[in-house]
């Protein structure tokens, strides 16, 4: 079983490449490559390593988006909840895949700090449910939201849900795909006073802001998706 299974057109095989051992270096097992056994076919090798795989990658490239044995394995990926489109060239992806929140990583040479390959982690942690090597790398210091915001960079609500889920499954020492908005700090995590507090500490780490302590009082007896709220709201309000 692989954790990671990554679609891609022949001619992008290079490219599949970098993405397949820059996500070893996280700590994930890669399939990409397909050597075919004596006495088995290549679509049978093929439907076996994406049925063991617990997350589906496609490359969208000028290519791919043409590929049938591309779209097949996407579609696969699609209908288990597991894939994760990236977008290679600026190119239209196939209709049915369009509503899936898409990677753009154009113009990436294999950097693990930038912010889009950090998302491309968050959604791979997401479906898998455990942490990565990169995890606390976050968004490298350049890109994080300064004491006197740049007005051109900004977190995305989906961007701030994500590294909010990401820092509750480290305060609690818990998956990450048992995080979700509904879930409350107290009811359903067990905090206490100290939790709370150092939750506090890391999300305003993490975002740059400070929270008012009643404010943080009223958030820490509440949920995951209310603090969402309350962390967009200040981000715009201070931008």
């Amino acid at each position: 079983m692989s954790d990671v299974f990554i679609s891609y057109a022949r001619s992008d095989r290079e490219k599949a490449r970098l993405f397949a051992e820059t996500l070893q270096q996280e700590g994930l097992s890669i399939w990409w490559d397909p050597e075919i056994p004596p006495g088995q076919t290549f679509d049978a090798v093929i439907e076996d390593a994406i049925d063991r795989a617990q997350c589906v990658i496609v490359l969208w490239s000028k290519n791919s988006v043409r590929s049938d044995w591309v779209k097949t394995e996407a579609a696969e990926g699609k209908r288990r909840n597991i894939l994760i489109p990236v977008l290679l060239d600026e190119v239209k992806i196939p209709l049915e895949f369009r509503r899936i929140q898409t990677a753009d990583l154009m113009n990436w040479k294999g950097e693990r700090t930038t912010q889009e390959y950090q998302k491309l982690l968050i959604a791979i942690q997401d479906i898998l449910g455990k942490e990565l090597a990169s995890a606390d790398i976050h968004v490298p210091d350049q890109e994080k939201i300064p004491a006197e915001p740049d007005e051109s960079f900004t977190f995305s609500a989906d961007y701030i849900a994500q590294r909010l889920k990401v820092i509750v499954t480290k305060q609690f020492n818990i998956n990450l795909n048992t995080v979700k908005n509904s879930t409350s700090y107290v009811d359903n995590l067990g905090a206490d006073e100290l939790d709370t507090v150092e939750l506090c500490m890391a999300v305003e780490e993490e975002f740059d802001i400070e929270i008012p302590d009643e404010d943080w009082v009223s958030l820490a007896d509440s949920t995951v998706g209310r603090t969402i709220e309350y962390i967009v709201k200040r981000l715009k309000t201070s931008s």
